[in-house]
């Protein structure tokens, strides 16, 4: 190795240095590149698919706040004895909206790529 640098005149010895440096930097590069490549596919990862289900169960979780406080509405309606076919009217849509948000919440669920601990958390409600 030695040997080959003593043969080599000034001019080219002086240049050795500089290469190395963008070779360096042409490998810092490189990598560089990989890395913002990789962070973009994580990026589009969390919006295409993790962003969309957080859109998704808010969407939901307003839906039971909204029901909910529906319930709170019909039972004052039926402690005041407030007319029938208003309570039945209010009970039969709060039915059609549980109903909704289940199937939405069980449409989700069956996707592909669904962990064990989502399905655990996102299990829908009990018939019994």
């Amino acid at each position: 190795m030695f040997r080959f640098l003593n043969r080599l005149n000034l001019m080219k010895k002086l240049l050795v240095g500089p290469v190395v440096v963008i070779l360096f930097l042409v490998l810092l590069a490189a990598m560089s590149y990989q890395g913002l490549a990789t962070q973009k596919s994580a990026l589009n990862e969390i919006y295409q698919v993790e962003f969309k289900n957080y859109q998704l169960f808010s969407k939901l979780q307003g839906e039971v706040a909204m029901v909910h406080g529906n319930i709170n509405k019909l039972m004052n309606w039926i402690n005041t004895n407030t007319n029938k076919a208003k309570v039945e009217e209010l009970q039969k849509a709060l039915g059609k909206a549980l109903a909704a948000t289940a199937d939405q919440l069980n449409k989700f669920m069956r996707q592909p790529g669904r962990s064990a601990e989502e399905k655990k958390t996102c299990r829908p409600p009990s018939s019994s």
